[in-house]
């Protein structure tokens, strides 16, 4: 769908209105690239790990997000992000049989660490 809109919508547009429409677009993007951490993640050209291979294997994966630390805007929107690319990838497991699928568990929010690593034990073995 935003493939069709950059594709066939926005050059329909005359130029002035062009400008107009994707200015917000940009001043946005602009804000979120301004941190050299958030740039650094979202402007790798190749992907060093890939999401399907952590849920197949059962990696944990743990991703700070601490807003002190990029800002709540930033957090928010790398978060959006990540939940997005999470859920995708795990659509993309439907290519493998059900009952071949390793169960792939998120954990989202503020979990402490032994909580997190108590679920992953017992998803682990199988327990409740």
């Amino acid at each position: 769908m935003a493939d069709r809109f950059w594709l066939e919508e926005y050059p329909a547009y005359p130029r002035d209105f062009r400008q107009e429409a994707i200015a917000p677009i940009q001043n946005k993007v602009g804000e979120f690239l301004l941190t050299p951490l958030i740039r650094n993640i979202v402007g790798q050209t190749r992907n060093l790990w890939h999401l399907r291979d952590l849920m197949d294997s059962g990696t944990v994966l743990v991703v700070n997000l601490s807003k002190g630390r990029i800002g709540e805007d930033t957090a928010s929107l790398l978060g959006s992000l990540l939940l997005t690319r999470l859920l995708l990838t795990a659509l993309s497991r439907q290519d493998s049989p059900h009952d071949e699928r390793r169960p792939f568990f998120p954990l989202r929010g503020r979990v402490p660490l032994v909580r997190a690593a108590e679920h992953v034990h017992d998803s682990a073995l199988g327990s409740p």
